[in-house]
């Protein structure tokens, strides 16, 4: 609904006809919204008049003077084109091309008042229709842009709530459900390729009183620290979970030898044992740590639960590791 840009003579005919048609612009919009009968939603009926009346004017001023439209008039007529969120696609095409009859509508009615030429009414008729044509062109550019800004922004938003489904909030480590599908696929792919699998079940000592006594926001920092060193202190391939509180995990797998487990459980313990600054000065934090190597046929649960067993034995006689064992298979970690 924007004007083109041919040349036209400006005779006092094109003058009348041109301002003439200028002066109906509400009338054309009054109209449109008649043939679309409500068709749209309300709340974009608004937008689709105040295009009507405005492309009618631009229309009207070209008859008149050959005056295109501004650039701020091209930005005001696109604007239906971005509702893509409101109206489907077809009825905002619907809307244009009622816009385009009841323009040529009033061309005729205003014509016959005026006696302008017959050659005038079918050049006036020419411009509204390629407005229109390059309009709706225009405007589905717009609506497709449109539509790829909300679909980018919708795929953008699922990414995140998926993220945060598996990941923890604080830490932005892996949840308990993302962990426990991760040790599942270590579990299966032992299986078939051979190697070890191990769960470090690492529980901080005496994080409870650092918490209490300076507060949850520096323990929640705290705890954000803990899990970058963590990180940090563990190989490429294994994965650091945070199950809450003060406890997390290490997912050790595709391991040669069970000892490697052992080995990055003392490189976490000795990336530990580093002062913490806080506000009120440093916090020295100790862990314990409980190792599960993965048996034949566990699941991800089982892994896990004789991994805490390991490290609460560990944190009742005092030592900073201790492995878990079955009577019935045996694992050495030595």
């Amino acid at each position: 609904m924007a004007s083109p840009t041919p040349d036209a003579g400006r005779d006092p005919a094109h003058a009348a006809l041109g301002w003439a048609v200028h002066a109906r612009g509400g009338d054309v919009a009054a109209e449109v919204l008649r043939r679309l009968d409500g068709q749209p939603p309300i709340e974009v009926l608004g937008s689709i008049a105040a295009a009507d009346r405005l492309a009618t004017q631009v229309v009207g001023r070209f008859l008149a003077t050959g005056e295109g439209a501004t650039e701020v008039e091209h930005a005001q007529l696109s604007g239906p084109g971005a509702l893509v969120n409101a109206i489907d696609l077809p009825a905002l095409i619907k809307a244009y091309l009622a816009w385009r009859e009841a323009t040529i509508a009033i061309v005729d009615e205003e014509g016959a008042r005026l006696g302008s030429p017959e050659s005038l009414i079918a050049e006036a008729h020419h411009v509204i229709a390629r407005s229109s044509d390059a309009s709706i062109v225009r405007m589905a550019r717009e609506f497709d842009l449109e539509r790829r800004r909300l679909e980018d922004a919708l795929s953008a938003e699922r990414v995140k709530l998926a993220h945060q489904v598996m990941h923890d909030c604080l830490t932005g480590l892996p949840n308990r459900t993302l962990l426990y599908d991760r040790i599942a696929r270590a579990l299966a792919a032992a299986r078939r390729y051979g190697g070890s699998v191990a769960v470090l079940f690492v529980d901080l000592d005496g994080f409870k009183d650092v918490n209490d006594g300076h507060g949850h926001e520096t323990g929640d920092r705290l705890l954000s620290v803990v899990a970058e060193r963590v990180s940090t202190a563990v190989r490429p391939s294994d994965t650091v979970a945070r199950l809450g509180g003060d406890e997390f995990i290490v997912l050790c797998e595709r391991l040669e030898q069970p000892a490697e487990a052992l080995a990055v459980a003392e490189r976490v313990l000795g990336a530990l044992r580093a002062p913490f600054a806080l506000p009120a000065g440093e916090a020295t934090l100790t862990a314990s740590i409980g190792i599960a190597l993965a048996e034949p046929g566990e699941a991800p649960d089982e892994v896990v639960g004789r991994a805490d067993q390991a490290m609460y034995a560990a944190k009742r006689r005092g030592d900073a590791l201790e492995v878990a064992r079955r009577p019935d298979a045996p694992a050495s970690i030595a």
